[in-house]
């Protein structure tokens, strides 16, 4: 499918949000997808939303992921969500498993097809 995750790294070190917004960006990534398990934040997809802006792409695909994972979208303003300049999602869950990756890419086969009825020349 094209995808092309970043290089493997240590559960217990993630990367801050702002280099992965930059390699995003740096890639020219179509669409960022990330999870992580559930701190002390709320099971969701969260996608870029601020006071001021927000990002309708960014809307739409954790629309997408969060029907098909049963989960609510929710607008949230993080450097991730924010900076990267392709729609970018994070799906927040209390575990991580296969379920849970096969939901996610149903959710955006479902994201591409809806973005190809709007734009036959999109890349699929």
């Amino acid at each position: 499918r094209g995808g092309r995750p970043p290089p493997p790294r240590r559960p217990d070190t993630p990367p801050p949000e702002t280099l992965r917004a930059r390699q995003a960006n740096d890639l020219a990534a179509d669409m960022a997808l990330a999870f992580s398990l559930l701190g002390g934040d709320v099971a969701g997809v969260y996608y870029f939303r601020s006071a001021l802006s927000h990002s309708e792409a960014g809307e739409a695909l954790a629309g997408a992921l969060a029907r098909r994972l049963g989960l609510q979208p929710v607008g949230r303003a993080t450097p991730i969500l924010q900076q990267t300049r392709a729609p970018a999602v994070t799906v927040t869950v209390p575990v991580l498993g296969e379920r849970l990756g096969k939901a996610a890419v149903a959710g955006l086969d479902t994201w591409l097809g809806s973005r190809e009825d709007q734009d036959p020349k999109s890349p699929r």
